[in-house]
């Protein structure tokens, strides 16, 4: 899998929550998302690699257990990547 770090900024993400878990887990539109999920979302497929984590897809935002739990683990989750991409600017 390959990471994504990026800021958050003033824009208003499209983030995992509680009440769009299930939509999630159906798919999401890659072109509802970002430019720079999007972006990622190709550098990911031009390395052949299958999955992306993205923090705020990834981790549930509006449940304290899972950000504590997962940031937690985010370390390993950076250093455990094949490749980690940083958006420093979009």
């Amino acid at each position: 899998y390959i990471t994504l770090s990026h800021c958050w900024g003033q824009l208003q993400l499209i983030t995992l929550t509680n009440s769009n878990i299930v939509t999630f887990q159906e798919g999401l539109e890659i072109r509802k998302l970002p430019k720079t999920f999007r972006d990622a979302i190709y550098v990911a497929q031009r390395l052949t690699v299958q999955y992306i984590w993205i923090d705020s897809l990834c981790i549930v935002q509006d449940s304290e257990d899972d950000r504590k739990r997962e940031s937690a683990l985010m370390m390993s989750v950076f250093a455990e990547a094949f490749c980690n991409i940083a958006a420093t600017a979009a």
